[in-house]
C-alpha cells in the first residue's frame, strides 16, 4: 500500500499552530516530481521560524514536545468523556448553548455529526475549563437523550 498511498497533512490541526502555514507529503520517490510541480504553484517556502516551531512541535528540537503532550493529554481525556455521551452534534451544541452559554462547531460541518471541532486558541487552562463545563452539563444526561 505504501508504494501508492501519499499521506498530506498539516501542522495547523494537528498541533494547533493556527496560522503558521506549514504542511508535509510523505510519499514514495515516484510521487515526488509530481507533487513539486503541483506545489510550486500554489506554496511558498515556509519561513525558517515556521520550520523551527515544527520541528519543536513534533517534540524532536528544544521546545514544544511537553506542550504538546499536555494539550493533547487534556483532549483526549475530556473528549473520550464526550464521544461516549453523545452522537448528535447539533443537539450536543443546543445543550451547550443552554447550560454553559457558549456554543460549538458542529461536526457535520466537516461531515461527521457525532464530533465537534474545538478551537485551541486559548490557553491549557481556559480549554480545561470549558471542556469541564461541557462534561458537567453532560454528566445528568443519559446517551439515550442526546441521540
Amino acid at each position: 500500500m505504501w508504494d501508492r498511498t501519499p499521506t498530506v497533512n498539516g501542522f495547523s490541526k494537528t498541533f494547533a499552530m493556527t496560522g503558521w502555514r506549514l504542511g508535509y507529503i510523505a510519499c514514495p520517490k515516484h510521487f515526488v516530481a509530481a507533487f513539486g510541480k503541483i506545489q510550486s504553484q500554489f506554496t511558498s517556502g515556509a519561513s525558517s521560524i515556521s520550520q523551527k516551531a515544527g520541528v519543536a512541535a513534533l517534540g524532536i528540537g528544544y521546545a514544544g514536545g511537553e506542550a504538546v503532550s499536555t494539550m493533547y493529554s487534556i483532549d483526549h481525556h475530556h473528549l473520550a468523556t464526550l464521544h461516549k455521551k453523545f452522537k448528535n452534534s447539533e443537539k450536543l451544541n443546543t445543550l451547550a448553548q443552554v447550560i454553559t452559554w457558549f456554543a460549538l462547531v458542529l461536526g457535520s460541518a466537516f461531515g461527521d455529526d457525532s464530533c465537534i471541532r474545538i478551537s485551541y486558541d486559548e490557553s491549557l487552562t481556559n480549554l480545561k475549563t470549558t471542556m469541564e463545563r461541557i462534561k458537567k452539563a453532560l454528566i445528568p444526561l443519559s446517551s439515550d437523550a442526546l441521540v
